[in-house]
């Protein structure tokens, strides 16, 4: 039997220093839409009652036309946020039509 040096604890400690930091932006994360939430439910309270439950770089809401659409924000790359609306329906004319209206808007909705 031969023993020789190897780096399995070097790759332990190392993997585990980034779950540690992965952990840490996942803490920032969770507290960041915690307390984005606590902004909406006083500013729009009958929007959502969602609670943010894992530490995760995005969070989404149903918007109010429920069954077509969600909003979703998220982190991107370069740690900016981003805000996005899914037009999520089989049905394509009540697509088109909400489109629509969305476009007619899109100087107000880019506003904010």
């Amino acid at each position: 039997m031969r023993s020789e040096p190897n780096d399995w604890h070097a790759q332990v400690s190392a993997a585990a220093r980034g779950s540690s930091q992965a952990s840490d932006i996942g803490v920032l994360y969770k507290s960041f839409w915690e307390r984005y939430l606590e902004r909406v439910s006083v500013e729009h309270p009958s929007l959502t009652n969602a609670k943010p439950k894992q530490p995760q770089d995005w969070f989404s809401i149903s918007a109010a036309f429920k069954s077509l659409s969600t909003y979703g924000n998220v982190f991107n790359k370069g740690r900016r946020i981003a805000s996005e609306m899914y037009i999520d329906s089989t049905d394509g004319a009540a697509s088109a039509v909400l489109y629509a209206a969305l476009l007619a808007r899109r100087s107000k909705i880019e506003e904010v």
